[in-house]
């Protein structure tokens, strides 16, 4: 910026320089016609000089004169405008091109910055990536433990329940006037295939034998028929429902096919057998 305003300046010198030579020979030619310095007794006219007889002009002569004058000063400080405006836009070009440099620089930087920063975010995607397939393979490891020891304990409920149910017993029965008995006990056809049986199967069968005589008692206390004699096995009985409790609360922790296994047991049946059995204490 500097240099411009020195190349500025320097150009209207010379154009305040060209005015006023100008505006000097003007003043000689006038002054020269008033005989202000004396020129005309010693015999020297400026105006003679020039060939310009000024003491011949005219009114409109003198204004095609001054309009001479006037263009040449136009032409001068055009001259000088013209050489002022292209320095400043050669000096606007070099500092635009100075500028989109700059810009590129910039651009060029960003580029590099946003490369950076997309690795980095890359680097840290494949890091979220491994934690948590990590979490995964973690969770899935203490799903299957927890799992693997509901089932366990499922395991271990339905041995027990297994035991408690009555078979071939009638330690729990229902005496009625008629003389007729009814026991809550699962009394297989086929006794020696018991012991080959899995905890689900066999319960599964003894539900349902048990449903048998419970239908019947059922059907006895609807009608109204008196009980004439029981044997109390409440504390029997409530075990039996506390450990279908357990087992419940338990299967919902293990996955389906092994639930689909406890569903063998058909549970709901026994609850109901039980409530059956329950029912006729509360009549008394």
């Amino acid at each position: 910026m500097q240099k411009i305003e020195e190349k500025r300046l320097t150009t209207m010198k010379y154009g305040v320089l060209a005015t006023g030579t100008v505006v000097f020979l003007v003043l000689i030619l006038v002054l020269s016609k008033i005989n202000f310095w004396g020129f005309a007794s010693s015999g020297f006219n400026v105006a003679d000089l020039v060939g310009l007889p000024l003491s011949e002009l005219k009114l409109n002569e003198w204004g095609d004169f001054l309009a001479g004058v006037g263009g040449t000063l136009a032409l001068v400080w055009l001259i000088v405008s013209t050489r002022i405006q292209n320095d400043e836009l050669v000096a606007q070009r070099k500092e635009l091109e100075s500028q989109n440099a700059e810009l590129e620089n910039q651009t060029r930087a960003l580029l590099e910055v946003g490369q950076a920063m997309s690795a980095q975010k890359m680097a840290m995607d494949q890091q979220v990536a491994v934690l948590r397939d990590q979490s995964k393979i973690l969770s899935r490891g203490l799903t299957n433990a927890e799992e693997d020891r509901a089932w366990h304990d499922i395991e271990q409920l339905l041995g027990a329940f297994r035991e408690a149910v009555p078979i071939y017993d009638d330690f729990i029965y229902w005496e009625f006037e008629v003389g007729e008995k009814i026991c809550f006990s699962y009394n297989p056809t086929q006794d020696d295939e018991l012991g080959k049986l899995g905890d689900q199967i066999f319960l599964g069968r003894a539900a349902g034998g048990v449903r048998v005589p419970m239908e019947k008692l059922k059907s006895k206390l609807e009608e109204g028929a008196k009980i004439v004699r029981k044997c109390s096995g409440l504390s029997k009985l409530s075990r039996l429902l506390e450990l279908i409790d357990h087992i419940d609360a338990l299967t919902i922790k293990v996955p389906r096919h092994r639930k689909d296994l406890i569903d063998t047991c058909r549970l709901s049946l026994w609850r109901e057998n039980i409530r059956i059995a329950l029912k006729s204490y509360e009549k008394g």
